[in-house]
């Protein structure tokens, strides 16, 4: 059995609701307008009845001669009857002229026999003839049942009738109106099933021109369509950078195992290049380990099971053992690192973590800076009761600075690691003197594998700064970058500090 569709359940669930409000609606329409008619019938009755009976009373039996007796007042028939029931005056309806039962003071509902109700009401009074003789007389009241012919009943009827057609015409409107709001879901249903058939990924939920001038007009299927459009997307930006993922991992791996592969075959070939070509085997080996890691922590992050082993760490302590270590990398390359670091900052994240963030910063900054030609060994900077720029230069002439040419080094040095404070974050900043970065390459360096045109000699697979963002991210962190095309570069890291300074920290020192 097919099931019926979400806008033919809609449409049946409120015209069921209509015809149940309505019938309930006419029902208690009818029913109260009866129930009032009757209660009105019966009060005019007795009251009819009531009046005449003083009258009567009054008049004695010369009533019959008083031309002011009325014995058809507003739908009441009114007469009088003598003690044993004969008719001395007044008006009956004909089909009811042979009824003589008294009703005793009491209203009574009685049929003609043609399926239309009457109300007898009868009244007995004591009268007085000419000679004051008393006499026992019955004055009796007949009232049609005004419920058949009512307003309200003439309402309920019409309403009988015109509310089925009233119904029909909602429900088919409503009906319409759902499959029109309902057309979006169609067109997603059928861009889906076009992408799965056909995998292309571009394609797309056709959006009206004027659909597309009121973006967040309320319009929820509207809303939905750009969801799904923006979803789409998102997920075709995925897919082309996976894809260029996969294209870039297999060229960066093909190249080594290449190199292992060759070496390998002249090994074999030359027993004296057997310990040369061992040396490469091992490097191109080395740096396919490195691919490799750097790969499997991109993945766990993507897939969300990227492990973080949050505990107390000493960043102070930290940047200078990193710094220090990287230095003696520097000054191969005719460098030198200055230290510009605040002491006692503290954070809560991962050490291992924290120190590949320093450390491929730095090495980002040495292979492509250049030297300035002040000092050529590490130069430290710590802050002992005077201010740490937060720019990157000293605020304090008796900064202790040694190795190299100080006053030289804290004016233009050629690569700088600063730590400070700002408000509860911690903000580590790498800055050279390198060629730059062009503002079109800013925001895509974080990509994997990227790597501008003019660093095409330098050595690297593209995946440095790739991880850097990764892992600050898993901190709660934030990067951000800033360059000057000939002047060099600035690349920042913004990290929460630790609520509680005084715990005990970590701080491995990095050889």
């Amino acid at each position: 059995m097919r099931k019926l569709s979400v806008k033919t359940k809609i449409t049946i669930w409120y015209t069921v609701f209509l015809v149940l409000m309505t019938g309930g609606f006419i029902a208690v329409l009818s029913i109260s307008g009866n129930l009032h008619a009757r209660e009105l019938a019966k009060s005019r009755l007795t009251d009819s009845v009531n009046d005449m009976a003083l009258s009567v009373k009054k008049d004695g039996t010369n009533f019959i001669f008083d031309k002011r007796l009325k014995f058809y007042d507003d739908g009441v028939f009114l007469s009088v009857y003598n003690g044993s029931g004969k008719l001395i005056e007044g008006k009956i309806p004909s089909k009811l002229a042979g009824y003589r039962t008294v009703s005793r003071d009491k209203v009574t509902r009685v049929s003609d026999g043609e399926r239309r109700d009457w109300y007898f009401y009868d009244k007995k009074i004591v009268i007085s003839d000419r000679n004051g003789k008393k006499r026992y007389a019955w004055v009796r009241g007949i009232v049609k049942d005004l419920a058949v012919d009512s307003n309200f009943t003439f309402m309920a009827k019409w309403s009988a009738v015109l509310f089925p057609a009233l119904i029909l015409i909602i429900a088919g409107g409503g009906f319409l109106i759902i499959r029109r709001g309902f057309k979006p879901i169609r067109e997603i249903l059928a861009t889906v099933g076009e992408i799965t058939k056909s995998g292309d990924l571009s394609k797309r939920i056709n959006i009206e021109r004027e659909e597309s001038k009121m973006p967040g007009s309320g319009d929820e299927m509207l809303n939905l369509k750009i969801t799904f459009n923006a979803m789409f997307d998102k997920l075709e930006d995925t897919f082309n950078k996976e894809k260029q993922f996969t294209s870039d991992a297999s060229h960066e791996l093909r190249t080594p195992l290449a190199v292992i592969i060759s070496q390998s075959e002249y090994a074999l070939e030359d027993p004296d290049y057997r310990e040369k070509a061992l040396r490469t085997i091992n490097r191109g080996a080395r740096r396919m380990g490195r691919l490799l890691n750097r790969l499997l922590v991109l993945s766990r992050s993507d897939s969300g099971r990227l492990s973080v082993n949050m505990e107390k760490v000493d960043l102070t302590a930290l940047c200078e053992s990193v710094g220090e270590q990287q230095s003696r990398i520097a000054e191969e390359e005719g460098m030198c690192i200055h230290l510009n670091i605040e002491d006692g900052i503290f954070i809560m994240g991962d050490e291992d973590m924290l120190i590949r963030v320093l450390i491929n910063l730095l090495d980002n900054a040495i292979k492509y800076g250049k030297p300035v030609g002040h000092g050529t060994s590490a130069e430290k900077e710590r802050r002992h009761g005077h201010e740490v720029d937060r720019s990157g230069e000293s605020a304090s002439p008796e900064s202790s600075v040694t190795g190299g040419d100080a006053s030289m080094a804290s004016v233009n040095p050629d690569i700088e690691l600063i730590l400070f404070k700002a408000g509860e974050e911690a903000v580590i900043s790498v800055r050279d003197r390198g060629a730059g970065i062009a503002s079109a390459d800013i925001e895509k360096i974080w990509r994997r594998f990227y790597r501008v045109e003019r660093t095409g000699d330098k050595p690297g697979e593209g995946l440095g700064l790739a991880m850097v963002e990764t892992l600050v991210r898993a901190h709660g962190g934030r990067t951000e970058v800033d360059s000057t095309p000939g002047k060099g570069s600035t690349f920042t890291v913004r990290l929460p500090l630790a609520e509680d300074t005084g715990a005990s920290s970590s701080a491995r020192r990095v050889e």
